[in-house]
């Protein structure tokens, strides 16, 4: 499972007419092949366009789905007593092969905001982080899983077959404070993305995917990278291409100490020119952009916040007729911060499938509910309830929507569900991941 996939909108509402006058149809079921789904493009321009709109709604950002913690100075004296194997702190590097140092020239770039301690208090302890990385790291993963680039400028190469690099203290405070940063600048949920990362790349910055083109922190793929620079988005009353936007707001919001040291990076990112092809990247040189120091992790983040923005607002603007009739035909209305929740769980599913199939597939799921005459309830969408063994027998309408995506083998929820146990079995419950993941309390 990757941390992207390219947003795509619904071209035809099968079953505007049948919703739109309230009749019945026997239940069905939808395939992946019978869902009309485009992609969503938008008209390329050689200029920037970051245009203020005098009457644009603002873009509402996740509320915290987790209750609040503090960690002074990113410390969780608790943490040492959970994790498993002393894996919650760095490792020391005097323990690590030689080979496994080569990111030190790197680090010697990067300022000292990010690799440095920092006297703070942080949502979400450096624990976490140590954790994910070593974990992933250590879980019999192959070479296949790292590379390694080589060489100067134009000149560098991306050798697969790597080795994991030292989960130092100075790599953890680096993650650490940037991931920090980056999700506080835009008021996103760090927690929600921890057991994403755990699953993709494990926050390693020369973690590379063996079946596609995926690179880096978050496992970026070059569509991701295409989609960001040539999708509009607005964000806070400004409208332009989407990784354009993203800096823009760092920019706007430097009286926030998070975007004020991301601004700094910005005339270092700003070097940075990717032109990817929709399917693979340009060069071996522009891959490496993406598990280079000083740039990475910065620009990852920056790319998935640009995605993640873009598809929240593709979500949006789908659910806000058609899901919203259904759920009503349901006899299920859902308060603001439960209707968020289900925002969250479609752009979490949009990962796999992108966003227009992502609320097709509710919509789907909805749509053989109400034809059945069958109430909409909130346990449906508890995605802790354990999942019942795949029944034939059973209707559609009979499921959870969990057991729906798994009947049509959509898993990439389950997965991350699965992750998000881990962490908080792992650690103190709502440390490092969700507390409440579902629209039940």
């Amino acid at each position: 499972m990757e941390i992207f996939s390219r947003p795509a909108v619904l071209s035809a509402l099968i079953f505007s007419a049948i919703v739109g006058f309230g009749f019945s149809v026997p239940e069905f079921a939808v395939h992946k092949q019978d869902l009309l789904v485009t992609q969503q493009t938008q008209p390329e321009s050689s200029e920037i366009d970051v245009t203020p709109l005098a009457t644009t709604t603002t873009l509402e950002v996740p509320l915290e789905l987790a209750s609040p913690m503090v960690y002074e100075n990113g410390d969780c004296p608790t943490c040492e007593r959970h994790s498993p194997l002393g894996i919650y702190n760095p490792e020391p590097v005097s323990q690590c092969e030689p080979r496994r140092r080569f990111l030190a020239p790197g680090f010697a770039r990067v300022s000292a905001d990010f690799k440095s301690d920092r006297s703070e208090n942080f949502k979400i302890p450096k624990a976490c982080i140590a954790h994910i990385a070593r974990s992933f790291a250590g879980e019999g993963r192959s070479s296949a899983d790292f590379a390694q680039c080589k060489g100067v400028g134009r000149q560098e190469r991306v050798f697969m077959g790597g080795v994991p690099a030292c989960i130092s203290e100075t790599y953890v405070n680096t993650v650490f404070h940037t991931v920090h940063d980056v999700f506080d600048c835009f008021d996103l949920d760090v927690k929600s993305y921890l057991p994403l990362f755990s699953e993709s790349g494990g926050l390693n910055v020369n973690a590379v995917s063996r079946k596609d083109f995926g690179t880096g922190i978050g496992l970026i793929l070059p569509i991701n990278v295409a989609d960001t620079h040539t999708g509009v988005l607005t964000l806070n009353g400004q409208r332009g291409r989407a990784f354009d936007i993203v800096k823009q707001h760092i920019r706007l919001n430097r009286n926030k100490k998070s975007c004020e040291r991301l601004s700094q990076q910005l005339p270092l990112l700003n070097k940075v020119r990717l032109s990817p092809k929709s399917t693979r990247w340009e060069s071996d040189s522009e891959r490496c952009k993406l598990m280079d120091l000083p740039e990475a992790p910065s620009l990852n983040l920056l790319y998935l916040v640009a995605q993640h923005l873009r598809t929240q607002e593709v979500i949006d603007s789908l659910v806000q007729d058609r899901t919203k009739k259904l759920l009503s035909l349901g006899k299920l209305e859902l308060e603001a911060e439960q209707y968020l929740r289900l925002r969250e769980m479609m752009r979490l599913l949009s990962l796999e499938v992108g966003a227009g199939k992502a609320v097709a597939l509710l919509n789907s799921y909805l749509l053989a509910k109400v034809s059945f005459g069958r109430t909409v309830e909130l346990a449906d969408f508890d995605l802790f309830r354990e999942p019942r063994p795949q029944d034939p027998s059973l209707r559609d309408s009979e499921l959870s929507f969990m057991e729906y995506l798994i009947r049509f083998g959509y898993k990439s929820l389950l997965a991350y569900v699965n992750k998000n146990k881990d962490l908080n079995q792992i650690f103190p419950e709502g440390t490092c991941a969700q507390r409440v993941l579902s629209l039940v309390e």
